[in-house]
């Protein structure tokens, strides 16, 4: 992939077995019940490139509505 930044993310998956629930964290947790697991992750995207367009603009305000909002 051209002009394209690899970006890691990195945390661990939390896996309910109980519930089936899942979740995510940054850190690695250290208070999880007996019926979790915490599965560390490691995932590189290629994160492409984005131009942005900018919009320019003239914008003229009356001298009459400038002071009508000054007082």
């Amino acid at each position: 992939m051209t002009d394209a930044e690899t970006e890691t993310f990195e945390g661990y998956l939390i896996l309910d077995w109980r519930s089936g629930e899942q979740r995510q964290r940054k850190t690695e947790p250290d208070d999880l019940a007996l019926y979790q697991l915490a599965i560390p992750y490691s995932i590189d995207v290629d994160v492409p490139e984005v131009t942005v367009p900018t919009i320019e603009a003239a914008i003229e305000v009356p001298e009459a509505e400038v002071e009508q909002s000054i007082v």
